[in-house]
């Protein structure tokens, strides 16, 4: 079973049912991409 949310629910709707605040996953996205972008570059 898929951990994601179904298709045709948006993240808002999906964000709603899980009670996970639209600020803190917003926020939490950022900072995952941004460290997996860091590991991804190579050192200089």
């Amino acid at each position: 079973m898929s951990q994601g949310r179904p298709v045709g629910m948006s993240a808002k709707q999906w964000l709603e049912e899980n009670g996970i605040k639209e600020k803190a996953y917003y926020y939490w996205l950022r900072k995952f991409r941004r460290e997996a972008y860091n590991q991804t570059q190579l050192p200089t």
